[in-house]
């Protein structure tokens, strides 16, 4: 992945394209391919489900239809949380991306010195790539939680807060008090109460990372 080769350029130059593309178009383009309870019609992720659980789709007249007599929220248990996990895979492109950087940073002098010394691949990961990796490892981490408690444009475009509230995050109950019911004090006071628990998550992180998180300029003063 670390190499220089013409195909991982062209590899990486693709991804700005990937992401360019707005959280509501993926959402929009994950509702027309899927299809779920309550839409009343049978989509490209479902057909290929169906196909590999070797079921056959009998349509029916009844709002959710019916494959092999049983319905279709039983192939999707939680339907609101799979399209959920389908957008987090879509977006992983940019995490990979610092990963790759990450890796590349790493000075291969260490890696010599450490071949030198008579270790193996397995040590130089666990004993190089690794420890030196911690800042990278450290900044997904702490970006991945605040992104969790700020999940919205999602939600508000493919479900709404549905089925049965399964979906209804903090920031979109946020918005549907301050915005659509015009409560507008209850949501500046839940707006405050993220924002301080953000900040006390992230200062519990930051803390912590100091007994596990490698800094090489750190490394070169001691």
């Amino acid at each position: 992945m670390t190499s220089q080769l013409r195909p991982n350029t062209a590899t990486r130059s693709l991804h700005p394209v990937v992401t360019s593309i707005t959280r509501a178009d993926q959402c929009l383009y994950l509702e027309s391919v899927q299809a779920f309870p309550g839409t009343g019609r049978t989509a490209m992720v479902n057909k290929i489900h169906l196909e590999v659980a070797g079921l056959r789709f009998v349509p029916g007249d009844a709002p959710h239809g019916n494959v092999a007599g049983q319905p279709i929220a039983s192939l999707w248990p939680r339907p609101g949380e799979t399209r959920f996990i389908l957008m987090s895979v879509w977006g992983v492109g940019g995490t990979v991306v610092i990963f790759l950087a990450g890796l590349q940073g790493v000075p291969r002098s260490l890696y010599e010195a450490a071949e030198i010394d008579g270790a193996n691949t397995l040590q130089r990961f666990r004993h190089v790539t690794i420890p030196m990796m911690t800042p990278v490892i450290f900044f997904n981490m702490l970006v991945g939680i605040i992104g969790s408690f700020q999940v919205f444009t999602a939600a508000y475009v493919m479900t709404g807060g549905g089925p049965q509230y399964s979906t209804l995050f903090y920031v979109l109950y946020l918005f549907r008090q301050g915005f659509k019911l015009l409560r507008m004090g209850y949501a500046a006071a839940m707006a405050w109460i993220l924002f301080i628990i953000i900040v006390v998550l992230t200062l519990i992180q930051l803390r912590l990372s100091t007994k596990w998180v490698y800094y090489e300029g750190e490394l070169v003063e001691e």
